[in-house]
C-alpha cells in the first residue's frame, strides 16, 4: 500500500503496468498552476515513486483516463475549464515515456464538453468518448471525437435524443469496431437506463441498445467478453426509497440483454460498479465501491463472476 500526493486533494483514476512498475493518472491541487491539474505518477514494482508530472493551466484541469501508446508514451484525457466561458472543454495531453509533454489539445464548443475515455486507432489517431452540451439534439448528448495521430480534430459525432445522454467509456471490439457505454434519458424506460452504442472507426452507428433495469440505471464501463457478447457495469438506485446496488449486465454480440445482476445492495444506494474486464473463462471481473446506509465510509469492491 502506498500514498501519493501532497497537502491538498489528490485523485488517481487510471493505472497501467509498465516495464519497470506502474503508472497512474488523475488530478491534484497539491501541485501545479491551477485549482486542479492533471497528475501523472510512475512507480517501481514495489510502488515506490520514481517521478511525477503535472500538466494544465491556471483553471481547473481533471484527468479521467490514461492510455499507454505503442512508442512507450501515454495519452491523458480529461477536461479543462475555459477561462472566458467558465465551461468545460475536452482536454488531451500526449507525453513520452518519461512524462515529458509533447503536445496538448482542447476540443469542444461554447457550452460544457467532457471527455471520459479514449482508444488508439490503427492509423495512430484517437477516438474520444464523453458528453457535449455544445452539439447534438438534446440537453446533452453522447459525444465522439476522431483525431489524427497528433491529436488534431478530424470530426465529431453526437448520439442521443431530446433529454440527457452520455458516453462514459469506449473500448475496442474484435471485429475492429468499438463499443461506447453510457446511459440515456431520451430512450429510457424510466429516468435513466444503461446504453450501448456500437460504432465504426469513423463514428458511424452500427447499432444502439438500451438496457432497461428497475429504477434509475447508469452504465459506466463496457467490454467485449471473450467468446462474444459484452459486459456492462454501473449502478442503479430506487428514487422512492434511496436503495441501490452495483450493477452488471451481460449481452449477446448484438447488444441484446441476456441477464442483469445486482451486487451488494444497500439502503443508501452507495454500491457502484466502475470498471469491468473480461477474463479468459468467458466471465469478467469488475471493481467499484459499496457503503451501508448511514455510514460515510465506503469499501472497495472486487467481484469475479462466471459467464
Amino acid at each position: 500500500k502506498r500514498n501519493y500526493g501532497g497537502e491538498g486533494v489528490d485523485n488517481g483514476w487510471s493505472v497501467h503496468p509498465t516495464e519497470g512498475g506502474f503508472i497512474f493518472a488523475g488530478y491534484s491541487d497539491s501541485f501545479g498552476a491551477g485549482d486542479f491539474d492533471f497528475y501523472l505518477v510512475a512507480t517501481d514494482w514495489k510502488g515506490d515513486e520514481l517521478w511525477s508530472k503535472i500538466y494544465g493551466g491556471k483553471t481547473d484541469d481533471r484527468c479521467w483516463a490514461l492510455l499507454p501508446l505503442d512508442d512507450g508514451g501515454f495519452a491523458l484525457l480529461g477536461e479543462t475549464v475555459d477561462a472566458e466561458t467558465h465551461a468545460e472543454d475536452v482536454y488531451m495531453v500526449r507525453v513520452d515515456s518519461k512524462g515529458e509533454q509533447l503536445w496538448a489539445r482542447t476540443y469542444g464548443g461554447e457550452a460544457g464538453d467532457r471527455g471520459f475515455s479514449l482508444v488508439l486507432l490503427e492509423d495512430g489517431g484517437f477516438l474520444i468518448a464523453g458528453q457535449t452540451y455544445s452539439e447534438g439534439a438534446g440537453e446533452r448528448d453522447m459525444y465522439l471525437i476522431g483525431t489524427d495521430n497528433e491529436g488534431h480534430q478530424l470530426w465529431t459525432r453526437t448520439y442521443g435524443g431530446p433529454a440527457r445522454d452520455l458516453g462514459h467509456c469506449i473500448s475496442p471490439c474484435a471485429d475492429g469496431n468499438f463499443i461506447v457505454t453510457g446511459y440515456t434519458a431520451s430512450f429510457a424506460s424510466e429516468a435513466y437506463d444503461p446504453w450501448l452504442v456500437k460504432v465504426s472507426a469513423k463514428g458511424d452507428t452500427l447499432w444502439s441498445r438500451v438496457l432497461p433495469v428497475p429504477g434509475v440505471g447508469r452504465g459506466i464501463t463496457g467490454v467485449e467478453a471473450i467468446g462474444g457478447g459484452f459486459y456492462v457495469t454501473g449502478f442503479r438506485h430506487q428514487p422512492w426509497d434511496g436503495s441501490g446496488a452495483a450493477l452488471l449486465i451481460h449481452t449477446d454480440q448484438e447488444g441484446r440483454q441476456l441477464w442483469s445482476r445486482d451486487y451488494f445492495p444497500t439502503i443508501s444506494g452507495q454500491s457502484f460498479g466502475y470498471t469491468v474486464h473480461a477474463t479468459p473463462d468467458g466471465g469478467c471481473v469488475f471493481t467499484g465501491h459499496s457503503g451501508e446506509g448511514g455510514d460515510d465510509k465506503l469499501d472497495i469492491l472486487l467481484v469475479k463472476v462466471d459467464p
